[in-house]
């Protein structure tokens, strides 16, 4: 008798001859698990009879079992393209999809989507509005995923290390060159160490609701642009533990992939929404009848209040577990908000972890496929990924090709009035230097229970008190120091017109041992006003503030102090914002150290 894999071989022929002879010879994709036939309006796959370790389809029930959780899982992102499972009878020569006798495989029937649709193959689609759709994707899926049992058998910190370790294994039985057993050896010595560092956050995730079914195989191979709209298929389906994971790392196979695209500002953008987001309440959640916002809904001064300047931080109550759904909407406290906003970053000590995970598992697939169809590409993919792999060992991490990296993190803030284009500046400035970016007019409608998007107007309250801004102030710090602790780059997005504002951020930064500076922007009255009436009209901005905010805040910037001075990168209108002039502007600080070189490996 034929083995499984031979007989897998003859079945794709015969199939190929059924749909030859309907017209149009179908195209064969083969994956290291899979067969997939592209004939016409459809997709034909079936899963390959072989055993890797980490999956088994060596047996007809496992097979068919997987080709329904595959319909199961992928029905959440893309029901329009998983249309159903189809039974094969007859012989491996000669298939038939008529009951015949015994089953002999299973495949999966899915609708074909255009050929150029994979943004693996087109990664220059992701412009910015591209990339806010695939993060709110991702953010969507992740919020409706089921939640792992808090005392289940997933998302433990050794369930957590154990496929990372595997990966190791794997490739180093798989590539014997000296460079890859050198490359591994240095993993596991670091891998060593991990546990005791990230043990505690990895079990506060799990009692916190973050082990959920997840993609588990998400990256730009696995999302086609469909009809404008980014579409998340191919999810993990053979294994439980590879699915049932902390959102954290399944985001971070997206982030790892835009690195390894050359897309780091992709990944700094997709990253800072995801985090502005995450556990956000869900439309309505406030149970006032919340809109989103198309137009300002408040004449106070937004972030020009007068704030303590002895902001202290708060920590928020870990040990309690925050609730299953979205986020807190209507009669949450002001704590339970602030925990839901914070948990994310709170986790950023994960992300190096999670990011060097998700590239040795590429690698792994590039040795798999090294070792069944040698080639120079393969041997290429695998020694890039190891590359990348290793660079986020680092501190603050490797982030991909960039034309600026630290070699410490630093604490920045914007300094001017609404309008001035403070956003716009941080925004440049975190996808530049692979920053977390703070912005407080998020922050501000996060602690109000609402989504970035929603107008505050319709609160029966304010959210422009002093109390309140004073509050947002503390929160921005909160968060700061959590991205700072975690090794990255910080950039805090508000108007810090006041020197009791700027005061609490110097002192973080001296705390945190990071230098300080101050990103001054000097904008006319009149284009100030021009960028308010223009976001507006376009109501899609979080920031509220109108002319009357804008007429409010004008005579309440103070001047600065000398030290002040000596931290402050001015920009004006005629500021052109390029790599080559933050590179600049950021050497020119006495106490901010470049790297002079960039690449991939570093040794």
């Amino acid at each position: 008798m034929a083995q499984p894999y031979e007989q897998h071989k003859t079945l794709i022929k015969a199939l190929t001859r059924l749909l030859e002879a309907k017209g149009n010879p179908p195209r064969l994709v083969e994956t290291h698990i899979s067969s997939l036939l592209l004939h016409r309006d459809k997709v034909w796959k079936l899963k390959k009879p072989v055993d890797l370790g980490f999956l088994d389809f060596t047996r007809l029930d496992q097979r068919r079992h997987y080709c329904e959780e595959e319909l199961r899982l992928n029905r959440r992102t893309a029901p329009q393209l998983y249309l159903g499972l189809r039974t094969l009878y007859g012989a491996p020569d000669r298939p038939a999809i008529s009951p015949n006798g015994p089953p002999l495989d299973y495949l999966v029937e899915m609708r074909r989507f255009a050929d150029d649709a994979l943004l693996a193959d087109h990664p220059h689609h992701l412009d910015e509005t591209l990339t806010d759709r695939l993060c709110d994707q991702v953010l969507a899926l992740h919020a409706a995923a089921e939640i792992a049992p808090r005392d289940g058998q997933f998302g433990t910190p050794a369930r957590v290390m154990a496929p990372l370790l595997e990966n190791y294994r794997l490739i180093r039985e798989l590539d014997q060159t000296p460079a890859t057993h050198a490359l591994i050896d240095q993993f596991e010595r670091w891998a060593r160490q991990q546990p005791a560092k990230l043990a505690p956050l990895i079990q506060h995730r799990r009692t916190n609701n973050h082990i959920r079914e997840c993609h588990g195989d998400l990256h730009l191979g696995n999302i086609a642009l469909i009809d404008g709209h980014p579409t998340l298929f191919d999810a993990i389906e053979f294994s439980p533990a590879l699915r049932w994971i902390d959102t954290l790392s399944d985001l971070a196979f997206l982030l790892m992939d835009l690195h390894d695209h050359q897309l780091p500002a992709a990944a700094n953008q997709l990253l800072n929404r995801y985090l502005e987001r995450a556990n956000s309440p869900p439309r309505h959640a406030s149970g006032v009848g919340v809109r989103a916002k198309t137009h300002p809904g408040n004449t106070q001064t937004p972030d020009s209040v007068n704030t303590p300047s002895a902001a202290t931080d708060h920590t928020p109550d870990e040990k309690r577990p925050l609730p299953p759904e979205a986020g807190p909407g209507e009669g949450a406290t002001r704590s339970s908000r602030e925990r839901s906003l914070s948990e994310t970053y709170h986790a950023l000590p994960l992300l190096p972890f999670y990011l060097h995970y998700r590239a040795t598992v590429r690698a792994k697939i590039a040795a798999i496929r090294h070792h069944q169809q040698p080639s120079d590409e393969t041997e290429q993919q695998l020694a890039d990924y190891l590359a990348l792999a290793q660079g986020y060992l680092e501190t603050p991490f490797h982030a991909g090709p960039t034309d600026i990296r630290l070699k410490r993190p630093i604490l920045a803030i914007t300094r001017g009035p609404s309008g001035a284009g403070k956003s716009y500046l941080a925004r440049f400035v975190a996808g530049s230097i692979n920053a977390i970016h703070i912005r407080a007019d998020v922050v501000r409608k996060r602690l109000a229970g609402l989504r970035p998007e929603d107008d505050s107007s319709q609160l029966d309250h304010s959210i422009y008190t002093p109390e309140f801004s004073a509050n947002t102030y503390q929160q921005m710090r909160r968060l700061a120091k959590r991205s700072l602790q975690a090794g990255l780059p910080t950039i805090v997005d508000a108007t810090f017109l006041k020197h009791d504002h700027r005061t609490p951020f110097n002192r973080l930064a001296k705390e945190q041992g990071v230098p300080f500076l101050i990103f001054d922007l000097s904008t006319p009255e009149r284009l100030m006003r021009e960028r308010i009436t223009q976001r507006t009209q376009q109501g899609r901005d979080p920031s509220e503030a109108n002319h009357a905010v804008l007429s409010n805040q004008l005579p309440q910037r103070d001047r600065l102090s000398a030290a002040e001075r000596e931290r402050l990168i001015p920009i004006t209108p005629d500021t052109a914002l390029t790599q080559p002039w933050l590179r600049k502007a950021l050497a020119c600080q006495p106490d901010i150290e470049l790297f002079t070189s960039i690449s991939l490996n570093h040794t």
